[in-house]
C-alpha cells in the first residue's frame, strides 16, 4: 500500500532496500514498528505479515492521525474533504496545532500540515505547476492521499498502535527472537553539523541521551532488530561487530532538500543478525 503521508525523514525511497536487510522469514515474526511516522515500511510489508503488528509514534500530532484513521476513519475522511489545497488553509491548520483542539481536528491539523508542505517539514506551503493526473502535482498528491484513508483504515483494525517513546518500549518490553523490531528514529544532530532544530525537522527530536539509552536496550535485547538512518560515532560504539550487530549501506537522493541539484546521502541498516 502507498504511503499517505508526506513526512520529513520519511523512508519511502528506502523501503524495498531496508525489508531486503530484514530476516528471510520477516512475514512469520512479530513485527514492531516503533518510530512510525509515516509507516512507509509498514505499509509495504502489509497484507504479508502473518501476525498482529505493533505500531508506535511517539509524536502525539503524527500518533492522533493514525489512531483516527484507525478508530474514526469516516469522521476524518470527511473532514479532511472539506479542506481546500491552499496556502491560507495550510496556515490555519498550522494555528490549530497550537490550540486546544479535540484530538481529530489535531489529527486533521497535522495530517493537512505534513501533506501542505515542502517535504512534509510542515514550514512552507508546497506548490508546483508541474501537472500529474491533468492538474497540479501538489494537488493532485493531495487528493490521492484523501483517497487510501478509508481502505487503509480496514486493514489496520487488528493492528496495536501506541504512543510511546522508542527507547522506554525497549527497556520494558520481553521480547524474544520471534519478534522483529524495525526503528528509524530521528537522526543525531550531528550529522547535520548541530543546525537541525525541530522546528525544521521533525516533530519530535530526540536528545543524544534518548538516542543512547535506546543503542543500550537494543543491545540487550533479544529480538531480532534493524534500526536505519546515517552512520555516526554513537551509533558505531554501540552498534559493531564486538556486540554482534552488522550494517547494510545505501546511495539515496537526499528528496527533503529544495535545490534543484539534491545531494545523495548514505543511508546505513544496523541490525543484529545476519
Amino acid at each position: 500500500m502507498k504511503p499517505f503521508l508526506k513526512i520529513y525523514g520519511g523512508k519511502f525511497y528506502l523501503r524495498n532496500f531496508i525489508i531486503e536487510c530484514f530476516p528471510a522469514n520477516w512475514p512469520d515474526l512479530h513485527y514492531k514498528e516503533w518510530c512510525l511516522a509515516g509507516g512507509s515500511v509498514f505499509l509495504k510489508m502489509l497484507g504479508r505479515l502473518k501476525n498482529e503488528a505493533w505500531l508506535n509514534e511517539a509524536d502525539w500530532p503524527t500518533f492522533l492521525i493514525w489512531f483516527a484513521i484507525q478508530n474514526d476513519p469516516e469522521a476524518f475522511h470527511q473532514k479532511l474533504l472539506k479542506l481546500k489545497y491552499s496556502e491560507e488553509e495550510f496556515l490555519k491548520q498550522k494555528n490549530i496545532l497550537t490550540s486546544k483542539k479535540s484530538n481529530i481536528d489535531v489529527a486533521v491539523a497535522k495530517f493537512a500540515v505534513l501533506r501542505m508542505s515542502r517535504a512534509g517539514m510542515g514550514e512552507s506551503f508546497a506548490w508546483s505547476e508541474r501537472l500529474r493526473g491533468g492538474q497540479p502535482g501538489d494537488l493532485n498528491a493531495w487528493q490521492s492521499s484523501l483517497q487510501g484513508i478509508l481502505p487503509l483504515s480496514k486493514r489496520i483494525q487488528k493492528t496495536r498502535l501506541t504512543n510511546c517513546k522508542c527507547e522506554v518500549l525497549l527497556n520494558n518490553e520481553q521480547l524474544t527472537r520471534a519478534d522483529l523490531v524495525y526503528l528509524d528514529p530521528p537522526y543525531l544532530k550531528e550529522v547535520d553539523g548541530g543546525k537541525r532544530t525541530s522546528k525544521n525537522g521533525y516533530a519530535l527530536d530526540m536528545t543524544p541521551e534518548q538516542h543512547e539509552d535506546m543503542l543500550k536496550a537494543a543491545v540487550d535485547s533479544d529480538a531480532n532488530i534493524v534500526i536505519s538512518g546515517y552512520e555516526t560515532e554513537l551509533y558505531n560504539k554501540y552498534l559493531n561487530t564486538d556486540s554482534g550487530w552488522n550494517m547494510k549501506y545505501k546511495d539515496v537522493v537526499n528528496h527533503s532538500q529544495q535545490q534543484k541539484n539534491k545531494k545523495v546521502r548514505r543511508e546505513v541498516v544496523y541490525r543484529n543478525f545476519t
